[in-house]
């Protein structure tokens, strides 16, 4: 059996833009300086690669090319958002101004927020 990875990625296009919507409902639970650094983690419109494996492999795992479940979006969303908390800590380890060509949240808010924003 072959994937055509591609394709399967255009095909959940449309689902990954309800991935977006789950981790932005899921951040933008916070208020003050918390709210405003998760903004910053999740502004930037990644190629979400890593929830896309995640629902490519549900499609596969079910032998249904359908619409995806909410428990696989929210699975899609859980693995974005440990990936996006472990680039948080990485930027407060690291030091890192810069994350993607935008300045980090370290950098923007302080080690502390970062931290808490990658907790959260």
């Amino acid at each position: 059996m072959s994937i055509d990875f591609s394709r399967s990625m255009q095909n959940i296009e449309p689902v990954l833009d309800r991935v977006r919507e789950r981790i932005a409902y899921a951040c933008f639970s916070a208020a003050g300086p918390l709210l405003e650094a998760l903004r910053d983690a999740v502004s930037g419109r990644g190629k979400l690669m890593r929830p896309g494996l995640v629902l490519i492999s549900a499609r596969a795992a079910s032998g249904v090319d359908a619409d995806s479940s909410p428990s696989e979006i929210d699975a899609a969303a859980m693995v974005e958002m440990i990936h996006m908390a472990s680039l948080l800590q990485d930027d407060i380890i690291d030091e890192a101004e810069l994350r993607r060509h935008n300045i980090s949240v370290n950098a923007k808010w302080g080690s502390r927020v970062a931290m808490l924003a990658g907790d959260f």
